[in-house]
């Protein structure tokens, strides 16, 4: 399988090891990739939720260069957040009532557009390069410890971004309230996923993102206060579960858990040491 990887701007600069962990565990499934360049923007965050006109010219022209520099119909992108902006962004491109303003953008852009593009995440290659026997063959130690004769098996609270399945009428990659694809590949590599009620909930997206620039003191306070309301039942339900790993594919929600969780616990009262955060990748290819 080959598919033509978006990479955002924010992540590729920030997120480095999300993209690289994403694109080793692709290449151990045997899935070849691809990535386009000469992207302007993404389209995502601030245009998609306050401009829907800039949100559907960002996505269209990327759509555009895609269209004209590759073969391939399936379009993978790695962060959840942005998967939801493409794959709304095409489906509007789809609809009747916004058909004026795309031919009004593709003019303006001097790029045609086809519109043959499925946008597909992380859970939908897994799902279909793991299943039967295809993953069991691949594996090559176990994630847990040895101890004498005894393998005691890594304790993973895993959650899955409620951004790459829903609606669930539409994606169609994992469900919604029992989510499988990860936690089937964490315990066949030899993990245990303890049961936790927060396995799907939303890590906060950009609301708990810090920006780095200049005057925006008033915005990183506002976000550290929505991150300490979103992510204290998260913390707090991972340290009753006794996990001894959170592992997520969502790369802001695991960047804020390793920022806040220290202060949580202290607020919570939580005495344990923290719970190291991984992507989930990050262990599948530990065990490959």
């Amino acid at each position: 399988m080959k598919v033509t990887i978006i990479k955002s701007g924010m992540l590729s600069s920030v997120y480095k090891n999300f993209e690289s962990s994403i694109s080793v565990c692709l290449r151990q499934l045997g899935i070849d990739d691809e990535t386009i360049q000469n992207w302007s923007d993404t389209g995502e965050e601030g245009p998609y939720l306050t401009d829907e006109t800039k949100f559907l010219a960002y996505t269209l022209r990327n759509l555009c260069i895609a269209e004209k520099t590759t073969r391939n119909d399936k379009l993978f992108v790695a962060d959840p957040l942005l998967y939801q902006v493409y794959r709304k962004a095409i489906s509007r491109l789809q609809e009747s009532q916004y058909k004026k303003i795309k031919e009004n953008m593709v003019k303006s852009l001097g790029i045609d557009y086809v519109g043959r593009f499925k946008a597909v995440n992380i859970l939908h290659l897994m799902k279909a390069q793991t299943g039967g026997k295809k993953f069991d063959r691949l594996i090559i130690r176990k994630l847990g410890n040895d101890r004498g004769e005894k393998f005691d098996p890594l304790r993973i609270a895993v959650h899955t971004p409620p951004e790459l399945m829903r609606p669930m009428s539409k994606v169609q990659s994992d469900h919604p309230d029992n989510p499988f694809v990860i936690s089937s590949l964490i315990e066949k590599s030899g993990g245990k996923c303890v049961k936790w009620g927060s396995f799907n909930r939303w890590l906060g997206g950009y609301l708990t993102t810090e920006l780095k620039k200049h005057g925006s003191n008033k915005f990183n306070s506002l976000s550290k206060e929505y991150a300490l309301k979103i992510l204290s039942p998260i913390i707090e339900d991972a340290h009753e579960g006794n996990a001894e790993v959170i592992a997520t594919l969502d790369p802001r929600g695991l960047e804020a858990i390793d920022k806040y969780q220290e202060e949580i616990m202290k607020n919570l009262g939580i005495n344990n040491d923290p719970i190291p955060v991984m992507y989930s990748t990050d262990l599948i290819n530990i065990s490959l």
